[in-house]
C-alpha cells in the first residue's frame, strides 16, 4: 500500500523488481503525485507469471508520468489512470505493442488506459 501521503514515486524507484504484485495507491490525498522517469521499469523481465504486476491504477491526483515509467516489460500490464490531466512523459509507457481493438492510451468508462504489451 502507497500511503496517501506520498507525492512522489521517484526514479528507478521498483525498477527490476522481480516479484511486485500489486501496487495500490491509499485514498485521503488531493496533493499531486509524480511517478519519475522509470519507477516502475522493467518489473515482469525476470519474474514468474505468478508473481508479476498485472495491473496498476494510478489515483485521480497523478500530476505526471515520466519517461520510461513504464517499460520493457516481458509480459502484459494494464495501468489505468483515473486522472485524464496528468502531463504524459514521452515514452512514459515505452515501446510496446497494443491488441488491434485498442487504442495505446483510451477512455474508457472515465478513466484513461494504457495497454503495455511486450512484443
Amino acid at each position: 500500500m502507497v500511503p496517501a501521503n506520498v507525492t512522489l514515486i521517484g526514479a528507478s524507484a521498483f525498477a527490476g523488481t522481480t516479484d511486485l504484485e500489486e501496487v495500490v495507491f491509499a485514498e485521503g490525498s488531493s496533493e499531486p503525485l509524480r511517478i519519475e522517469e522509470g519507477a516502475f521499469g522493467e518489473l515482469s523481465a525476470f519474474s514468474e507469471a505468478s508473481k508479476q504486476l498485472k495491473e496498476i491504477i494510478l489515483p485521480m491526483r497523478t500530476a505526471y508520468v515520466g519517461s520510461g515509467a513504464f517499460n520493457n516489460y516481458a509480459r502484459p500490464i494494464r495501468v489505468r489512470m483515473l486522472s485524464m490531466n496528468a502531463e504524459i512523459a514521452d515514452y512514459a509507457f515505452g515501446y510496446v505493442t497494443v491488441p488491434e481493438e485498442e487504442s495505446l492510451l483510451h477512455e474508457e468508462n472515465g478513466d484513461a488506459i494504457a495497454y503495455l504489451v511486450h512484443q
